[in-house]
């Protein structure tokens, strides 16, 4: 879901750049979202927030369930 941003430009929401990096997203929204990502740079620095956290909470969590345990 897009959101109001300042001026003329929208922005993508948390949840919807969340979901996109879930695989949660439709075809056609996926593809806006990344035609989005290459001209916004305030969403894509969001977007880079994001999956940094998400990839240090699953190094946590691998971590913490030893090496048998992989994240999907």
């Amino acid at each position: 879901r897009m959101t109001p941003g300042g001026g003329s430009s929208r922005h993508f929401d948390q949840a919807t750049l969340s979901r996109y990096f879930d695989g949660d997203l439709g075809e056609e929204i996926e593809e806006a979202l990344e035609c989005h990502l290459a001209d916004c740079e305030e969403c894509a620095a969001s977007a880079r927030s994001l999956y940094n956290l998400a990839e240090t909470f699953a190094s946590w969590t691998a971590a913490a369930h030893g090496a048998t345990w992989q994240a999907e």
